[in-house]
């Protein structure tokens, strides 16, 4: 993964933003923040379902990416009719 995050905290930081209740599976945007010199007060998990489809994809940004995504006990959608 090429994306970069540093440029979120430079931003919010001129914004005067000290701290942040970030939603995300991603490790790098939590620490992208943190050396920004924004205070993570709370990181929380985006919940998904998964498929047929997408399970491949959620799996690879797992185990490539670190992201924090459980697909044991992400709930399965149903088929789109």
């Amino acid at each position: 993964d090429q994306r970069r995050f540093d440029f979120a905290g430079a931003m919010l930081r001129a914004l005067g933003v000290g701290a942040v209740r970030v939603l995300t599976n991603n490790p790098e945007k939590i620490g992208a923040l943190r050396r920004a010199g924004l205070a993570v007060v709370s990181d929380e998990r985006v919940v998904g379902r998964r498929t047929e489809e997408n399970v491949r994809y959620l799996a690879s940004k797992r185990d490539r990416a670190g992201h924090f995504i459980d697909l044991d006990t992400a709930a399965m959608a149903p088929p789109c009719r």
